[in-house]
């Protein structure tokens, strides 16, 4: 009994002590790579609310594929979701574009929609199906409505 419980403080000390190391290891990296990260998502998310602009849904997400087949890490891949969000919230409305595309909270559904659509796509990468996500994000949000049926205007905010 007293070397189950020695083996059992023994694994305890050592997770606490993983713990500390990584909490001190992300302090470390958030010090010295934090704002940089957080201004390059917020720079993406204007460059996307620019370019949706001048094109629609469509073009936006055609557009954050590219994007994402040209550089597809874990960072950029942050940056061509939020480009995407911005691009969505700002382009004109696609007829169909939001067809087919299934709620959210249908997990299971939602992931095989996904990765449906980034087999088609060409891209087989973990990091895709956050893209269709925010797909799925904005046809719930109501701003994909197409004109006429309460979409949003150029005077309107799209935030």
């Amino acid at each position: 009994m007293a070397r189950i419980l020695k083996t059992f403080v023994a694994g305890g000390a050592t997770v606490v002590a993983l713990l500390i190391i990584g909490g001190v290891a992300d302090t470390f990296w958030w010090s010295n790579h934090g704002r940089p990260f957080v201004e390059s998502g917020r720079q993406a998310r204007i460059e996307g609310e620019q370019v949706g602009e001048e094109t629609d849904d469509q073009g936006c997400l055609d557009e954050a594929l590219v994007r994402h087949k040209r550089s597809g890490g874990l960072a950029q891949s942050i940056g061509h979701s939020l480009f995407l969000k911005g691009c969505l919230s700002a382009s004109e409305p696609t007829s169909g574009f939001c067809d087919q595309v299934p709620k959210g909270k249908d997990a299971a559904e939602s992931a095989r929609w996904r990765t449906t659509k980034c087999a088609g796509a060409g891209l087989s990468d973990p990091a895709c199906p956050q893209l269709f996500a925010q797909v799925q994000e904005y046809c719930e949000s109501g701003l994909a409505a197409l004109p006429g049926e309460g979409a949003r205007t150029r005077t309107e905010p799209r935030h």
